[in-house]
């Protein structure tokens, strides 16, 4: 994770922006300092497994149209090439970062493509299929062949689909982990039973007690 390393007092978290260099829709931002934050315990530096840590807030973020929590996709087996969104201010293929909060829906593959694809890398060593998964652009593998997808600066960012059954709701599918230009995406998967425990079993509502 971005925190690793880090110093709780030097992290904040900016909610409810969408265009950053625009003042105009400053009104909708809620700014949190961070007292403390928590890596999944397996997480080790330089690997790709169970990259994902829990932040702590000095108070609450308020409800509000732009900004709101969502939903944690129960830990059941993830659904093979289900169409999946992304989000975030990351560089595009020009090396540009984003002002303007950008979106794209990629595909989710099975693990044996993503190994495939993602050939043998030394930060992923027990594969796909459990914490990690990937996904593409379904009208290019990769931005070199005219793919989009998430961008350097968009770690950590949220993947998620839209479900209609049995409400209407996003749900978070993972985080996005790692990638290059010219490999399919690479995402923590929060769905992933032993991760899913971890995430319910320590969030903390503003009075102290586990909320999800």
């Amino acid at each position: 994770p971005t925190t690793f390393r880090k110093r709780a007092d030097r992290i904040i978290v900016r909610c409810g922006d969408y265009h950053l260099k625009n003042e105009t829709d400053n009104q909708n931002v809620q700014i949190k300092k961070v007292k403390k934050f928590k890596n999944h315990e397996s997480y080790g530096y330089l690997s790709a497994h169970y990259d994902i840590a829990i932040l702590y807030f000095e108070n609450d973020f308020k409800a509000t149209k732009y900004v709101r929590p969502i939903c944690l996709q129960s830990p059941t087996k993830l659904e093979r090439q289900e169409p999946a969104i992304v989000v975030g201010w990351g560089k595009d293929e020009n090396g540009e970062a984003g002002n303007e909060l950008k979106e794209t829906t990629l595909q989710i593959l099975d693990s044996d493509t993503c190994e495939n694809r993602v050939g043998k890398v030394k930060w992923i060593t027990d594969g796909f299929g459990d914490d990690l998964f990937c996904a593409v652009d379904p009208k290019g593998w990769t931005v070199e062949v005219g793919g989009s997808g998430s961008g350097k600066g968009d770690s950590g960012g949220p993947i998620f689909s839209l479900k209609t059954s049995p409400s209407l709701r996003y749900e978070l599918k993972g985080l996005v982990n790692a990638g290059t230009r010219t490999i399919p995406d690479i995402y923590t998967r929060t769905g992933f039973p032993k991760i899913h425990k971890w995430i319910v079993d320590n969030v903390e509502c503003s009075d102290g007690q586990h909320c999800v």
